[in-house]
């Protein structure tokens, strides 16, 4: 180890102890160490330093000080990988010079204070310094995701242009969501309308003959009560249907358009093609339900 210099302690002892310790460990020439992965480098230097602020928090002179960092890393040397009996052994030989240095009075504090702390933890130090530490780095593949790279800002918008489109494609949306709607409901009613006319159809084949004036009443009440009821829900699901068109259509015409777009277009209101198809099949669907009535009317008749 190269000789430590008095100012070099002194600027050790009265800085930071972080800042302390990687001075300490320059000064020493040590390699650049990380605390948690070399932990053996970390107490080492450690161990150092605590000698050095001992002496110095005791008011040791600056020269004294220097002497027992010395003495400190020759003693560490000397004793490594030995038994405690002969590591006492080689401090009583290596402080002889040390108490001449030092004094009676401050030779005795500090070997009080090398018994109280290195002596009564050699089996940890040794253990420490003689064995390796194991090392276990886990390698993690990450992917990275490169963002994508922004558009030339001549390209863009301006802001009362984007927030008019952004309010058109919400109307657009809703619009289509409920088209969505529109052909669950028209799905529905067709299957209600089926087993209306089922129903109706099963009773009129399931009747006695021959009829009386009464039965024969009661299946044309039966078969005009279902015709209506298809008719009825089949014209107001077609009013609603139009009324939320209207709606979409003045929220669409009332919001503010900017000139840069132009004239607004022409809205026309939609007939839905799939409320005409659906329409036109249920009408179908009573038509020929009206007609198997007639003839078997026509067949109870004839048999009466």
């Amino acid at each position: 180890m190269a000789a430590i210099k008095e100012e070099e302690v002194e600027n050790i002892a009265s800085i930071e102890k972080s800042a302390g310790r990687q001075k300490l460990a320059k000064i020493l020439k040590l390699k650049e160490y990380n605390e948690e992965n070399d932990l053996k480098a970390a107490i080492y230097v450690d161990y150092l330093y605590d000698n050095v602020m001992f002496a110095a928090e005791k008011g040791f002179s600056w020269h004294q000080v220097t002497v027992i960092l010395q003495f400190a890393l020759d003693f560490l040397q000397q004793c490594q990988g030995k038994p405690l009996s002969s590591a006492i052994r080689c401090f009583k030989d290596l402080s002889g010079n040390l108490a001449q240095v030092l004094g009676e009075r401050n030779y005795k504090q500090y070997t009080d204070y090398v018994f109280s702390t290195f002596m009564t933890h050699y089996q940890l130090f040794t253990y420490v310094f003689t064995q390796d530490r194991q090392t276990n780095v886990p390698h993690v593949s990450l992917a990275v995701n490169v963002p994508i790279p922004p558009e030339e800002l001549t390209t863009s918008k301006p802001d009362h242009i984007w927030q008019y489109e952004k309010k058109i494609e919400g109307l657009d949306d809703l619009e289509m969501t409920k088209i969505s709607e529109r052909i669950q409901v028209k799905e529905k009613l067709m299957m209600e309308d089926e087993g209306q006319q089922l129903a109706v159809q099963e009773k009129i084949f399931s009747s006695d003959l021959p009829l009386t004036k009464e039965s024969l009443g009661e299946m044309i009440r039966d078969v005009m009560q279902a015709y209506t009821t298809s008719t009825a829900a089949s014209l107001k699901t077609t009013v609603q249907e139009v009324g939320e068109d209207l709606n979409l259509m003045l929220e669409k015409t009332s919001l503010p358009r900017p000139q840069a777009l132009g004239p607004p277009p022409r809205y026309k209101l939609r007939t839905p093609i799939t409320a005409t198809a659906a329409g036109k099949s249920r009408q179908n669907k009573s038509h020929d339900s009206d007609r198997s009535s007639r003839k078997s009317l026509k067949s109870a008749k004839t048999k009466t």
